[in-house]
């Protein structure tokens, strides 16, 4: 999987990190983004999977400090999901997506979050009861579509108000001794260190125009992979990445 950008990357001040991925959203409809398994897709297939998450979360109830749970796959989906949270200022509690649908359930049944965002193979019927049980709203992405799953289009619980605390990501350890555990990082620390970094020049890298691609072999959703330095950093700073 490989992410595209324009050719001139500059430096960025100081910018809230949700602002970036708005930014990020916002760029030209048939600009590329992301090759996957061979083929080009574009910032407005990107944009439409983030529209399309937005309404439904707006739609199903949850306030605005409501958290979402995030089951990413390695995807061109997940990856505009992800931008799309950030940019509406979503707390996300990342939830690993390489284990049964009993763990899945598991740890939305611990988590008890407003929201569960999920591939739709990944809603197995151990997830599903656990969604109902829980009355939490479901979305499910496609190959590039983001839709409510049916039954589980809102939050049945009064709807939460907005939280007191900044938003942030609980992304997920290693789980080298256990468990994948939440480690929270506010939007605040993300922008100021992973985003707020200086690019690679032409000169550093032997005088090319593009710096060479960055290798992201772990899940989305594990902190070993860098995943959320990767797509803040380098994807904002208009970098090219490619991702296996």
């Amino acid at each position: 999987m490989s992410f595209a950008a324009p050719r001139s990357p500059r430096a960025r001040s100081m910018t809230g990190l949700a602002e970036l991925c708005a930014r990020a959203l916002e760029r030209k409809a048939p600009q590329p983004a992301i090759e996957f398994e061979g083929r080009w897709l574009h910032w407005g297939d990107m944009r439409r999977v983030a529209d399309q998450l937005r309404a439904s979360i707006d739609a199903c109830g949850a306030g605005p400090g409501a958290p979402v749970a995030f089951v990413p796959r390695n995807r061109p989906s997940a990856v505009a999901a992800l931008l799309g949270l950030i940019a509406a200022s979503r707390t996300i509690k990342m939830i690993y997506a390489f284990q049964s649908g009993a763990g899945i359930a598991r740890d939305i049944e611990r988590l008890k979050p407003a929201v569960v965002v999920a591939a739709a193979e990944d809603y197995s019927q151990e997830l599903l009861t656990v969604l109902r049980t829980l009355d939490i709203a479901a979305i499910a992405l496609t190959e590039m579509d983001a839709a409510a799953v049916p039954g589980l289009e809102r939050v049945q619980r009064p709807a939460q108000s907005a939280a007191s605390t900044p938003p942030q990501i609980e992304i997920l350890t290693s789980g080298t001794t256990g468990p994948p555990k939440q480690f929270a990082i506010s939007f605040e620390v993300i922008a100021r260190h992973y985003v707020n970094t200086t690019p690679i020049s032409a000169a550093q890298d032997g005088g090319r125009s593009q710096p060479p691609p960055t290798l992201l072999f772990f899940p989305v959703s594990n902190i070993s992979g860098g995943a959320l330095g990767y797509f803040s950093a380098q994807t904002l700073r208009e970098k090219t990445i490619k991702a296996d």
